[in-house]
């Protein structure tokens, strides 16, 4: 994984990720360790999030990071399971 474009950006994804360690509803799962002695580097980070309106759900941050959503099935809504799949479960 290569270096994000500049400080910038740098800054922006940092701070998102460092961040993530005192919101409540969010937890950093793996990664974000960051790293500027050769350049602008932001290991990739992956985000759980409890809620779907959460700020790293919503915004982008253009760089080696990834928010899951994760929710029981039963907040599911049945129009969101493609028919398709709804055939093989009801086999």
């Amino acid at each position: 994984m290569g270096a994000v474009i500049d400080e910038k950006s740098w800054r922006k994804l940092s701070g998102a990720v460092d961040a993530v360690r005192h919101t409540a509803g969010v937890e950093l799962v793996a990664g974000g360790d960051k790293n500027m002695s050769r350049g602008y580097f932001v290991h990739p980070a992956l985000i759980k999030a409890e809620d779907a309106t959460s700020r790293y759900m919503t915004e982008e941050f253009f760089g080696p990071m990834v928010t899951a959503f994760v929710y029981p099935d039963s907040r599911l809504p049945p129009s969101s399971i493609p028919t398709r799949a709804l055939t093989k479960l009801s086999r």
